[in-house]
């Protein structure tokens, strides 16, 4: 091949690389080609180059394993360890995947040596384009109590902590079916400077005056009057933009579905009757949660105290904020992501995991009859135990060593026949020894034929052969046509002993085949 094993340096008595500028050490593939490049020759029509030349030492390296469309992708570069450098946005070790913070991470995170987005304080999401709210939401507080008899007073218990400097505001006008509030009643607010713990009853009396047993009430709007079928809904925000936090439906058993009077609301956005509201339909105006559960999860209370059939109701007002609540802390299974919806979490990082799911977290499913092919069991870990002679991941392979190895082998793990010493094949049927077999002269592959050694052939490797080269071998580096005329060649691979090469000026014809008349030296 032109270029490669071969080349056409033109017209010129004589020639010879020149080391002085091209390299004398590489690879194989790149010494030939440097060395038949004529742009790294020298040439002269009246100078004899001097034989071996003075400046080279060749030394043949062995060949990169890296490559820079394939390992790399096209997206970096090979480096002399033969790893891939990639480039900029590019990630992994064979920089396949592209990550570029601006867009990958939208601007809120950073890529990582995975290529993948590390957010920054504040957002989440595989792409950092979810914005993490601090706050409270709908069931940080629950209603307990109200007395629409003077004076007016209305109960709630914090079912979570209520960070310092927040304003809740209560309402009792109605939440219309548009997602506005009905106007002409009243709005008073609620602040508290510290953080008010989780369990705090809060009572606010708003009638002759204004009081909190615990933190700041205000007039915000506008006159707040509870009647026996009113409403009072808690938020906080704006009332343009609200966001709720619990709701109390006074004389009624379920909620509107629409606010058209001072005593119809429909149920406000983001709470759900039974655990964020509770709708009461008692006939007297003083209402109050009986405190049939006062310790337990946030779950488990926001259930009990928004769930009608736990309050009571009298024409005498009530002494509001008696029940002391204590929140408890639920069990959290979410190391274990939560049993993974197919195991129920019994104690603190615990899983009890449905028929046929294993492992901690209950992630792995797992059938004797369908994941095992019914000739096996399931562990605890999820997979399957084998009976005798099955085997592989589901148990759906036979092997047994007297038939299926022809008693020349044992069966793997999976399945197969490991074979005895010198037998060979899937089933250990073929007998090969490279002693015997082979004459010595080679070795037996997994198929237990021959595999020859260098310099014989044949089935059983009896053939001997005279030692052969290839393209490349070789490559011609000084030439001389000034008298003496003389030549010299580098050796690229070793040269077996006994070894002739042929050289000769005759020319090879397009069709192949030597043009005669000219010589032919033997080396």
């Amino acid at each position: 091949v032109n270029g490669e094993t071969a080349a056409a340096l033109g017209d010129f008595d004589d020639a010879a690389y020149n080391c002085d500028t091209a390299i004398d050490e590489g690879t194989r593939s790149a010494l030939l080609t440097s060395i038949y490049d004529p742009s790294n020759w020298l040439f002269s029509d009246d100078t004899t180059f001097t034989l071996p030349l003075a400046a080279c030492t060749f030394v043949v390296s062995s060949e990169s394993s890296c490559d820079e469309e394939t390992t790399c992708n096209g997206n970096g570069t090979c480096t002399v360890e033969d790893i891939c450098e990639c480039d900029s946005n590019y990630y992994t070790g064979d920089c396949s995947v592209f990550c570029d913070a601006a867009t990958s991470c939208n601007s809120h995170g950073t890529c990582t040596d995975e290529g993948i987005c590390s957010c920054d304080g504040g957002w989440d999401g595989d792409a950092c384009d979810v914005e993490l709210t601090a706050g409270l939401q709908a069931g940080t507080i629950a209603f307990v109590g109200v007395n629409s008899t003077n004076p007016d007073i209305f109960a709630f218990t914090a079912i979570y902590d209520i960070p310092g400097d927040t304003t809740i505001y209560f309402t009792d006008n109605g939440w219309t079916a548009a997602g506005a509030f009905r106007a002409n009643e009243g709005v008073i607010s609620w602040h508290h400077d510290g953080t008010v713990s989780a369990g705090t009853t809060v009572t606010i009396d708003f009638n002759g005056g204004l009081f909190a047993s615990v933190g700041t009430p205000a007039v915000e709007s506008g006159s707040m009057a509870i009647t026996a079928t009113d409403e009072i809904l808690a938020y906080i925000g704006t009332s343009g933009e609200p966001t709720f936090l619990a709701a109390l439906n006074l004389g009624s058993a379920t909620w509107d579905a629409d606010s058209t009077s001072s005593s119809t609301s429909a149920l406000p956005t983001g709470l759900t009757d039974g655990s964020t509201a509770v709708t009461l339909s008692n006939a007297e105006a003083n209402t109050q949660y009986t405190c049939t559960l006062d310790e337990g999860t946030e779950e488990d209370l926001l259930t009990a105290i928004n769930n009608a059939s736990n309050w009571e109701s009298s024409a005498t007002p009530y002494t509001l904020g008696t029940c002391s609540i204590t929140i408890v802390e639920p069990y959290d299974c979410d190391s274990l992501n939560g049993c993974n919806g197919t195991g129920q979490c019994i104690a603190q990082d615990t899983c009890e995991c449905d028929d046929n799911y294993y492992t901690d977290d209950c992630s792995v499913m797992c059938s004797a009859e369908t994941s095992c092919s019914s000739n096996g069991t399931c562990t605890d870990q999820g997979i399957c135990s084998c009976d005798d002679d099955y085997y592989g991941d589901e148990c759906d392979v036979f092997c047994a060593a007297e038939t299926t190895c022809n008693g020349n082998g044992a069966c793997t793990d999976e399945g197969a026949c490991s074979c005895d010493d010198d037998y060979y094949t899937g089933d250990c049927s073929v007998m090969c020894a490279a002693e015997t077999t082979c004459n010595g002269n080679g070795s037996c592959t997994e198929e237990g034929a021959c595999s020859c050694d260098d310099g014989w052939d044949g089935s059983s490797c009896e053939i001997e052969l005279s030692p052969a080269l290839e393209p490349g071998s070789i490559a011609f580096v000084v030439v001389n046509t000034d008298n003496p005329d003389s030549f010299a060649f580098v050796t690229i691979l070793d040269i077996p002993a006994d070894t002739t090469i042929f050289l000769t000026d005759n020319g090879w014809h397009a069709e192949g085949g030597f043009r005669a008349n000219e010589g032919v030296l033997a080396w």
